[in-house]
């Protein structure tokens, strides 16, 4: 906490002029970017992005905003439970395990006879891993409620169940099932529809204010600080909450 405090001192301090706060309430988080545009931020814009660069940099950014989009919709659904689904047969494709990923979850919804925030992908089997060394498997984050549904109609192999304990728990198990994606190749995430947070955008007259206003907002300091950019800490910067007085 000393550190945090520390880099919110040094916020108050530096002024780098107006500055945008997009206001994730749900997700217990905020991201602050220099200038005060809102009305030209659109929502799907990479959260973390700059000029043409390199292919390294470039994937690098892109392992950034996946991890991003989904802890976020994680911990604003508290998706508590993350079920770990395996393919019993080794010659199973991608492409054959996204698809029935799809119908399991469609029958579990049947099943529960309710609609429930999901996020999931897809690791291993051919063609990425023709070898035969990393059997096809899928990591799913859910709600705790949804899991016997979900292995009760999964039919091609094991499943297994982690329940998470709180906030931290849950964004470390974002992580974890988006770090081995394979940069580019489409899409890779999988969420149910309608459950997207969003967030709720304000412009601050100078980046001096910030740290204030997301204290008010959050009802007291954040628990981590995310700060991609030494020499210019408002630009990029991320406060984490692991739990809200408000």
């Amino acid at each position: 906490m000393s550190r945090v405090l520390e880099i919110l001192d040094l916020v108050t301090k530096l002024d780098h002029g107006p500055i945008t706060v997009h206001v994730h309430l749900e997700a217990l988080e905020t991201y602050s970017r220099i200038g005060t545009r809102v009305d030209d931020l659109g929502h799907g814009r990479s959260l973390v992005s700059g000029p043409r660069t390199d292919l390294e940099t470039t994937e690098r950014i892109q392992r950034a905003n996946r991890y991003i989009s989904t802890r976020r919709y994680a911990v604003a659904n508290q998706l508590d439970a993350m079920i770990t689904l395996t393919a019993g047969a080794p010659s199973v494709s991608r492409a054959a395990l996204t698809a029935e990923t799809t119908n399991a979850f469609r029958r579990a919804k049947r099943l529960s006879g309710f609609t429930f925030p999901f996020i999931w992908v897809v690791e291993g089997g051919w063609p990425d891993c023709s070898d035969g060394h990393q059997r096809a498997h899928v990591h799913a984050l859910v709600p705790h409620a949804a899991t016997p549904p979900l292995m009760a109609t999964w039919f091609l192999g094991d499943s297994n169940v982690t329940v998470l304990s709180g906030t931290d728990q849950i964004r470390r198990a974002a992580r974890y099932i988006t770090k081995a994606l394979p940069p580019g190749k489409g899409r890779l995430i999988h969420t149910c529809p309608g459950f997207k947070p969003k967030p709720q955008l304000y412009a601050l007259p100078s980046s001096e204010s910030l740290s204030g206003f997301v204290i008010e907002k959050f009802g007291g300091p954040p628990d981590q600080v995310i700060r991609p950019d030494e020499r210019a800490p408002q630009c990029g910067m991320s406060f984490l909450w692991l739990s809200s007085e408000k």
